[in-house]
């Protein structure tokens, strides 16, 4: 079953089997057990309380993967749409033609403060490089920096200039699943 999938049962029932194969490996040790059950109950989460968590931040790190098979990552800005994440890439860095050959990756968000931790599984969508500034990439790229600046930029025309000359284009996000620690 993925994350989504599993009920409150099956997490109890697989943190009860961790719990009773730690004290069959650890005897009175307890503590380990008790360990690993809080991390079970913490790590399962469902995409929607995933996302919810992902929307009260905005900075995280792509991990894509490289033609021989290694990640690569990228720290990356963030704006959560529905259930989805955009992201803002240029056309001609690593990210990008990684994810043109493979739009499997991962979105690895943490709250340092806390302790917490998300890593979203998912794909990614490329929209096309925005080639005018009155484009639809570029009408994308406006909402995009309107939702992770939290307001407008003070010179559309330069913004939008700018996103042609650095051949952006928007990265839509996708998980299909999750674990982490939100604490």
């Amino acid at each position: 079953k993925t994350d989504g999938d599993k009920t409150d049962g099956d997490r109890v029932s697989l943190a009860t089997s961790l719990d009773q194969v730690a004290a069959r490996s650890f005897g009175d040790d307890r503590r380990w057990a008790r360990r690993v059950y809080s991390s079970v109950r913490l790590c399962a989460m469902d995409l929607a309380s995933a996302l919810e968590w992902a929307a009260a931040r905005k900075n995280g790190v792509l991990i894509t993967i490289r033609s021989d098979g290694r990640p690569q990552s990228s720290d990356i800005v963030y704006a959560v749409v529905g259930g989805t994440c955009v992201i803002s890439l240029t056309d001609t860095r690593a990210k990008t033609r990684n994810l043109r050959r493979d739009q499997r990756a991962v979105l690895h968000l943490t709250d340092p403060a806390s302790w917490s931790y998300l890593a979203l599984d998912g794909t990614v969508e490329l929209s096309p490089t925005t080639i005018s500034p009155h484009d639809q990439t570029s009408d994308a790229l406006v909402a995009y920096y309107e939702r992770v600046a939290g307001g407008p930029h003070p010179n559309w025309d330069e913004y939008r200039q700018a996103m042609v000359t650095e051949q952006r284009l928007l990265a839509t996000f996708t998980p299909t699943s999750v674990v982490g620690r939100v604490q």
